[in-house]
């Protein structure tokens, strides 16, 4: 009896820990969806596509490279103090990362997960393997993470739907 209520005293300490650090749980990999890096412009042009920035303004955004759901490790919320969405990648992506935020020193670049644009910010030097994304509230910054894995859902769901099975040659939906 004795074990037993140290036991569920360390599992109260132990949660507590992890309140207080502000995180929440740690989801593994190939739980997101795909993210995409659009260089954002404010008017149309081509290859441009209409969208809203996170604050509500119109943007137009020029497509720069997709990270595949595979190549995102991690996504976790926390608060350091303010309200952040860490978002991890593999060695791989970082590398293709790196190269396009380097080239776009200066340049505004915006974060999407499906439709939705995750943040909008000015490069200010290159990142690769981990990017941290603020949000106005705790909550903006799980509904943030909740689409990624929304997106991530709905696209196997999708590939459910056409009998495809990734990595098969031949087998992959209809383009």
């Amino acid at each position: 009896m004795r074990h037993t209520l140290h036991f569920f005293s360390l599992l109260a300490c132990l949660a507590l820990l992890a309140a207080c650090n502000g995180r929440d749980a740690h989801d593994p990999a190939g739980t997101w969806g795909e993210l995409g890096l659009h260089h954002v412009h404010d008017m149309p042009g081509t290859d441009r596509i209409p969208a809203t920035s996170p604050h509500g303004d119109p943007v137009f955004l020029e497509h720069v490279l997709t990270v595949a759901g595979d190549d995102v490790l991690s996504v976790d919320v926390g608060a350091d103090p303010t309200p952040v969405l860490d978002i991890r990648f593999s060695d791989a992506a970082g590398q293709r990362i790196e190269a396009v935020t380097a080239a776009s020193i200066g340049r505004q670049l915006a974060i999407t997960s499906g439709d939705r644009v995750l943040a909008v910010a000015t490069v200010a030097g290159p990142f690769s393997s981990s990017v941290r994304i603020s949000g106005e509230t705790l909550e903006d910054a799980r509904a943030m993470r909740n689409a990624m894995r929304r997106d991530a859902a709905e696209a196997a769901g999708a590939h459910r739907a056409t009998g495809a099975t990734q990595g098969a040659p031949g087998l992959d939906p209809p383009g």
